[in-house]
């Protein structure tokens, strides 16, 4: 047990301050929280034989983002992918912005072509 001397403070009230500190900046900017969100326009929604559905938009190459047919290394269950599929191309159709989000994606424009994304994980239509 740490016996703090008047007028300083303990490791463990460093510790605090640091983690509550972490904390309210993780809350203050949930970006650093989760992750990439990829802001654009869908430029190409495709969906293969095996179920993958990839998408490409005027910010990253073409890549797969989840599969209707079973959830194998991605982050998204099919009965979601299926939903978010549509969304896809209902914003292609419409031209309306998307945000994509990823969790192990540095920047949007890392994206590699027909690379598989399993960290994709929210879609939304602005």
């Amino acid at each position: 047990m740490e016996t703090a001397v008047p007028g300083t403070a303990t490791r463990k009230t460093v510790f605090r301050g640091w983690m509550g500190g972490l904390f309210a900046v993780l809350v203050a900017c949930p970006s650093l929280a989760h992750g990439t969100n990829c802001d654009s326009k869908v430029a190409n929604v495709s969906i293969d034989a095996s179920g993958k559905v990839f998408v490409a938009t005027t910010v990253s190459p073409i890549h797969a983002v989840c599969n209707i047919v079973s959830k194998g290394d991605f982050s998204m269950p099919p009965e979601v992918c299926k939903a978010t599929y549509a969304m896809l191309m209902s914003a292609k159709v419409s031209a309306i912005p998307i945000r994509l989000y990823y969790t192990d994606v540095p920047k949007c424009g890392d994206i590699k072509a027909w690379s598989a994304q399993p960290s994709f994980y929210h879609a939304e239509l602005f």
